[in-house]
């Protein structure tokens, strides 16, 4: 009898393995959330000067009070995807900070979400997905996973064909048993009720574990829009929420306004950059300048 329901158990085990897993409830959000505390990252560790290690930039963040790292996975196969990201963990966790990959993946708006096994395309992209999360599928160190970067918004095809992919990574990363969030960073425009596009995104946004968001304009039209944004998220799902992209000056959008309003909704936060390079993130974007009396990271 011993021996029958040591190999039922067995059997259970295994297709609960198989099944994958669900979506989180929004008490196993808050568990996480309590768990991991308030997430206070920056974005990308690019260098200030040539010859800069990461692991000095990784040790700023850390000397001032910042927590965790969001970074591009960089690579062109699995393989290399999987070495950058525990190469990044690895230097992150020197100094205390936690990591948070965004699955920027090569030529992944080549894929059509409705191709069938025969194309290749969407099965070769899948298995690109699950080869890269299953490394990591228990790693404690990985506070949770962004898989798509500002996807469209507009009332456009390539939007609700973004839509679809997405939805498709979410059942992968679930099928792996991923023990952190899966999310993406639907939600970085100003809501618009007109926009027809809304009610896709909407479906595609209430599948995530957590709310994932973007903002730089927290100072505008009195707050308003903030407020707008992160109200429509909460009527999704009462979720934790993680502003994965903010802060900026030029419109008044700084330290005090942003962060007292993610507060106010128990938000993290990722601010944008760390320090100034090349890249010109101290300036308006699309404009190339360094000039000092126009901040804006």
């Amino acid at each position: 009898m011993k021996k029958i329901i040591f190999i039922c158990s067995l059997l259970i085990c295994c297709l609960s393995v198989q099944a994958g897993r669900k979506q989180w409830t929004e008490k196993q959000a808050w568990e996480w959330y309590n768990r991991v505390g308030v997430i206070k990252g920056f974005n990308e560790p690019y260098r200030a000067y040539p010859g800069q290690e990461r692991k000095e930039i990784l040790k700023k963040a850390a000397e001032l009070g910042l927590n965790s790292v969001r970074f591009w996975v960089g690579g062109n196969n699995s393989t290399d995807c999987v070495k950058y990201i525990q190469g990044m963990i690895d230097d992150a966790s020197l100094y205390g900070l936690t990591v948070s990959p965004v699955l920027s993946l090569p030529a992944r708006n080549d894929f059509d979400p409705k191709a069938t096994t025969a194309d290749g395309k969407m099965s070769d992209f899948e298995r690109l997905v699950r080869e890269i999360v299953r490394p990591f599928a228990k790693e404690k160190r990985i506070v949770f996973w962004d898989i798509w970067n500002e996807p469209r918004f507009e009332d456009t095809p390539k939007t609700y064909r973004q839509m679809d992919i997405i939805e498709q990574m979410v059942r992968w990363c679930r099928d792996e048993n991923l023990s952190q969030p899966i999310t993406s960073s639907i939600i970085w425009a100003t809501i618009n009720t007109d926009n027809k596009a809304l009610k896709r995104t909407t479906e595609v946004e209430a599948m995530m574990d957590i709310h994932n968001f973007h903002s730089y304009d927290c100072s505008l039209n009195f707050g308003r829009n903030i407020y707008e944004m992160l109200d429509y998220i909460k009527s999704i799902s009462d979720r934790p929420m993680v502003a994965t992209e903010c802060l900026t000056r030029v419109n008044g959008s700084g330290v005090a306004r942003s962060l007292e309003v993610f507060a106010k909704y128990k938000a993290s936060f990722y601010l944008w950059g760390l320090f100034i390079n090349d890249r010109n993130w101290e300036a308006r974007w699309e404009r190339s300048t360094y000039d000092p009396y126009d901040p804006m990271f």
